[in-house]
């Protein structure tokens, strides 16, 4: 429970963070990974019963909070658990991870590149990422495949875009030219009030820069792929019109 992992937190003191099968649990990952109390400690400290140590040290950005958790990014959690889980679940994971956009390609590449060769769990963790041949997630393959289907442009896949607060952000499917981002959600997890309000202040922030968003589900990509693409050429067209105007 988020009591028992704040208990941890406490005890282990500064710098410990919710990692591994405890922070996948968290992030509401798919598969069983909530029957542990499991942490990062940069301090060796002899655990108290029912608590997993691992001790390392993390840099800021293989840390966030869930609420008012300290845990690992999604990306630091999925290279952990390529030490400790079986392929075939890591592979279920990281799916469910880039369907929701906890995380994306490119950040596990990034994550990757910085990865120490013989670390723990690199090599699984490189297995995970070049198992997939295409380098994208099935989500985006999906919508990829209904663009191809009804001939739309071809979006930009993960587009960076800073907004004025500093952050960066990436859009799932972006076609610059228009200011056009479409966004695609997964089915629901854990949390997910606060992942409605990160949603509405990361389109808010993208209408500041004049970015229009369309979101769709991923219901509407294997039930409704007309409307889609007609709601896509639709925004598009009127996107131009207004450029040109």
């Amino acid at each position: 429970s988020d009591q028992k992992l704040m208990a941890a937190i406490l005890w282990a003191g500064e710098g410990a963070v919710v990692s591994h099968r405890s922070a996948a649990w968290v992030w509401g990952l798919e598969g069983e990974f909530n029957n542990v109390v499991e942490i990062i400690c940069p301090k060796i400290k002899r655990p108290p019963p029912g608590v997993i140590i691992h001790h390392r040290n993390l840099t800021s950005s293989e840390k966030t909070h869930f609420g008012v958790l300290p845990i690992t990014t999604v990306t630091r959690t999925l290279f952990d658990l390529a030490s400790i889980i079986p392929m075939k679940v890591l592979l279920v994971a990281r799916d469910d991870a880039l369907r929701r956009r906890l995380t994306t390609w490119r950040r596990l590449r990034l994550h990757l590149d910085r990865t120490v060769k013989g670390q723990s769990g690199a090599r699984a963790f490189r297995m995970a990422l070049i198992g997939d041949n295409l380098g994208e997630s099935p989500l985006e393959r999906r919508f990829l495949a209904m663009a191809r289907r009804f001939r739309l442009p071809k979006p930009k896949l993960q587009y960076p875009v800073r907004l004025n607060s500093g952050k960066t952000i990436f859009i799932d499917f972006a076609f610059p030219q228009c200011g056009l981002a479409v966004e695609v959600d997964g089915f629901g997890f854990h949390g997910q009030a606060l992942r409605w309000q990160q949603d509405m202040d990361r389109q808010n922030e993208l209408t500041e820069l004049n970015w229009r968003t369309v979101r769709f589900s991923e219901a509407d990509l294997t039930k409704r792929p007309e409307q889609v693409a007609a709601r896509i050429v639709a925004c598009l067209t009127q996107e131009r019109q207004l450029r040109l105007a």
